[in-house]
């Protein structure tokens, strides 16, 4: 390989955009002349580790077991905060009901809209009201 392209890749690696395939050439190169740079790629050599075979596996069951943990926090969470939406709806809901006076004058009201043709007098008077029986008398 020339010179030239040779400081071309030191150029790139001091720079930080070289290609893998350009930095293992640099440092397995006999031919890079500038003395701290073979003594950079020298001790790059010396000191590289290698990865265990199995580091790929051993790393994603961490990874897994940490994001599962997370992942069950957050649906117990979000499911906690629903079922306190969901009571707070419900609650609220119920809230709004008119009683039961309420709802007679209103009956009341509404009825009063309406022109009433032919009244009569009341005849009779209530003497028990229940839920299943009412109780008259007549007047003469």
């Amino acid at each position: 390989m020339k010179e030239e392209s040779i400081k071309n890749f030191i150029k790139k690696y001091k720079s930080g955009t070289s290609s893998l395939e350009e930095e293992i050439f640099l440092f397995d190169s006999k031919k890079v002349t500038n003395s701290s740079i073979q003594m950079i790629f020298s001790f790059i050599k010396k000191n590289k580790k290698e990865v265990p075979q199995n580091f790929n596996d051993k790393m994603w069951m961490s990874f897994d077991k940490k994001t599962k943990k997370m992942n069950q926090f957050r649906i117990g969470l979000l499911s906690t905060a629903a079922s306190i939406v969901l009571l707070l709806s419900i609650y609220i809901s119920n809230k709004n009901e008119l009683t039961n006076s309420e709802k007679e004058a209103l009956l009341i009201e509404a009825k009063s809209m309406f022109i009433a043709k032919n009244q009569k007098e009341k005849n009779y008077t209530i003497i028990i009201q229940n839920e299943l029986v009412v109780v008259y008398t007549k007047h003469k």
